[in-house]
């Protein structure tokens, strides 16, 4: 809930890249963002991002993508590709309790949502198409530092703040931690985490 601060990077003439910077109130922590987009590739959007220690001790950290997509481009014309299956506590088989491949995408009025983790990536990326549209997302990160995949569906299903039912979407988040229920549980239960 702080402000980033931002400007251009000079860059070769064929590159934008923008640098977005943010130091965080109450943890000696600065974060640092930098997106890149090439004149000669404009399909390619490349971020890379740093958090820097100021402080002399270490601190536990989760890091991940929160990213989510919507309509128009998310339908049931939609499938997903994960090279990885899915483990651990919260697990997301795949399928419902009818044996249905939820790697289809369902429409807004499925009422419906779920949670689940993909792990034991070989190689970070999954890939989103919309085969009516004939449009597709390919999304690619460094394993050794997002270890794991969150899966959630929120198909106008979640009541009250923030959704109130109207919510359809639907985010694919490589992460540091195979858990979503905080720091301090991925501390006490030793699950992969970064330390700053």
């Amino acid at each position: 809930m702080v402000p980033w601060y931002w400007s251009v990077e000079k860059q070769p003439e064929s590159v934008v890249t923008l640098l977005f910077e943010v130091s965080l109130p109450h943890l000696p922590l600065h974060l640092e963002r930098r997106i890149h987009l090439d004149r000669a590739d404009p399909s390619v959007l490349r971020i890379q991002e740093r958090v820097t220690n100021a402080g002399h001790e270490s601190i536990p950290i989760e890091w991940g993508q929160h990213i989510a997509f919507g309509a128009p481009f998310l339908s049931e014309a939609c499938t997903f590709e994960v090279p990885a299956l899915p483990q651990g506590e919260n697990a997301w088989s795949g399928r419902d309790a009818d044996g249905r491949d939820l790697r289809r995408v369902l429409g807004p009025d499925a009422h419906t949502e779920d949670f689940g983790i993909f792990e034991g990536f070989s190689d970070g990326w999954y890939r989103i198409i919309n085969h009516v549209l004939n449009v597709g997302v390919d999304v690619k990160w460094d394993v050794a530092l997002l270890l794991c995949l969150w899966l959630w569906p929120e198909f106008q299903r979640s009541s009250g703040h923030p959704f109130y039912g109207w919510c359809y979407v639907m985010g694919l988040e490589p992460c540091s931690t195979n858990t979503h229920a905080g720091i301090a549980e991925s501390v006490r239960h030793h699950t992969p985490c970064s330390t700053a």
